[in-house]
């Protein structure tokens, strides 16, 4: 047999529905149904009768319970947070919450492998309601966008006639005329003005960065091998074990042989 692994992203809570789509393929290689097997995943009779299972698992990783729960927290009102601790968050984790998900194929044929991923992927992709997801979210990530930029250019417009002003204040003080902003008052506006700048930046960043990674409904981090891998079967895993048991066994008993001799042949001098 071989293999061959597809790690993936979803997006927009698919990751539930993906597993049940590739249980689904993994029941059809069950009950050798190659014929609808063929049909869902566009290849022919032949390759699909070379398919012998498909799972899913996820890449498990804790530090991302803890990123979710400081998430969480950082969303929801004070009063929920009060109830939620990190460790009852971390109860409530789900193999459908992590991040990256591995896909695995065997087959007794190496050259079926690349054909599986657009099926796969598709599979999610034309979801009507997975689609329009993603629709909503493109529209909220680019009004967002929109307000992002028009706030910046506002705030910098401001900060831009805040020193305006600072500089004739300052041409007044030469003369003699009052300075009409206290020094403390201008420094906090200058910071205020300045922190709300890099606040918006920030955001406008995050916002740019969940547009690059919601671009597809299911993002492949990498793909199926063009051939897969041999497996090795648990037989041939068992013989290699068993030999190197014995050969151990083997070294051992020559080494305690070759030690008798050498302390008998001590002994004698």
């Amino acid at each position: 047999k071989y293999t061959s692994t597809m790690i993936v992203e979803p997006n927009f809570k698919s990751t539930q529905q993906l597993y049940n789509n590739i249980n689904f393929y993994n029941e059809l290689v069950k009950q050798k149904d190659t014929v609808l097997l063929s049909e869902i995943l566009g290849i022919n009779l032949t390759e699909a009768s070379k398919l012998k299972g498909f799972y899913i698992e996820p890449i498990k990783n804790e530090n991302e319970k803890y990123e979710m729960f400081n998430n969480f927290i950082e969303e929801v009102d004070t009063t929920t947070v009060k109830n939620i601790d990190v460790e009852s968050f971390k109860r409530a984790f789900t193999i459908y919450d992590y991040r990256y998900h591995k896909i695995k194929v065997k087959a007794i044929s190496n050259t079926v492998f690349e054909k599986l991923s657009t099926p796969i992927v598709n599979s999610i992709e034309s979801n009507s309601y997975f689609k329009n997801q993603k629709l909503i979210n493109d529209q909220n990530l680019m009004q967002n966008e929109k307000v992002l930029q028009k706030s910046l250019i506002e705030v910098d417009t401001l900060r831009k006639i805040y020193n305006e002003v600072l500089i004739k204040e300052a041409d007044k003080a030469e003369t003699g005329t009052s300075i009409t902003l206290a020094e403390g008052t201008k420094k906090t506006s200058e910071l205020e003005l300045f922190g709300e700048s890099l606040r918006l930046n920030k955001e406008l960043i995050e916002n740019n960065k969940e547009k690059a990674e919601t671009t597809e409904i299911v993002n492949v981090v990498s793909n199926f091998s063009i051939v897969g891998a041999e497996e090795r079967s648990l037989f041939k895993k068992y013989t290699f074990w068993v030999a190197t048991f014995f050969m151990t066994i083997m070294l051992l008993i020559i080494l305690l042989r070759q030690l008798d001799i050498y302390l008998l042949s001590y002994s004698k001098k």
